[in-house]
């Protein structure tokens, strides 16, 4: 064999455990690609069927972090929530829940607490709840941007006594890692609106630590990029 064909013979060899290599790691992008949508899918929430050309999700893993309350355990709940989206038309609105049952609402539905998102325009939001009270900051205006925006949420079932459970919704307009801890104190938060959701109902308590236990959200002329649930971030505020 020549000098020639030996170099050639050589640079094949080569050239071969190369392509050998780099279709090896292809291959494993391709398995942790794989492994990456299996897990984006099985994030626990389950599509509900929640009516007026609503897009719904509920999860019991965004139920927050239960606490015993009037011996009932899992009655007082909270949770916090990051959600990125942007609206698609004026007509858009998202609705963020926690401590609800399995269609999203609560046995008191008269008084149904959940944060709304509506644009006034595609560049501007205003958040509340169903019927903030102008007195509150239930209709703090939020500000996103045109495109991708990205809120921060507490969402907590509080319980003052048997008679008495309240609705403690709060917000920021802010990604929950940006939060400091002055933001985190009740004087620090630019949503903060209270609705009750039992008064005089003890009998309902039992059940709703029993059947509440979804956090959820809906959503319509909207895009949500990426919703996450968490432990509670709020310090202030609790009714104790």
């Amino acid at each position: 064999m020549t000098k020639k064909k030996i170099t050639q013979f050589i640079l094949t060899g080569l050239i071969l455990s190369f392509t050998l290599a780099c279709k090896k790691e292809n291959n494993d992008d391709e398995t942790n690609l794989f492994v990456l949508l299996a897990l984006a899918s099985n994030t626990g929430f389950v599509s509900v069927n929640y009516g007026d050309g609503f897009t719904a999700f509920r999860t019991a893993e965004a139920a927050g972090k239960p606490e015993r309350k009037e011996n009932i355990d899992g009655l007082e709940r909270k949770t916090s929530m990051e959600i990125t989206f942007n609206f698609t038309s004026t007509n858009g609105e998202i609705r963020l829940f926690g401590s609800v049952d399995q269609n999203l609402r609560f046995d008191s539905s008269n008084k149904n607490a959940y944060i709304s998102i509506k644009p006034t325009s595609l560049t501007s939001s205003v958040i509340g709840t169903t019927n903030p009270n102008t007195t509150q900051a239930g209709g703090a205006n939020f500000v996103p941007g045109l495109n991708s925006t990205t809120y921060c949420f507490d969402i907590h079932r509080e319980v003052e006594s048997v008679t008495e459970v309240k609705y403690h919704l709060i917000g920021w307009p802010k990604a929950c890692a940006s939060l400091t801890n002055a933001d985190r104190q009740s004087t620090g938060y630019v949503l903060n609106f209270e609705s009750d959701a039992y008064e005089n109902a003890s009998s309902m308590l039992a059940n709703a630590a029993l059947t509440e236990i979804y956090g959820g959200y809906a959503f319509k002329d909207a895009a949500v990029s990426s919703i996450r649930f968490n432990t509670p971030l709020a310090l202030g505020g609790s009714f104790k």
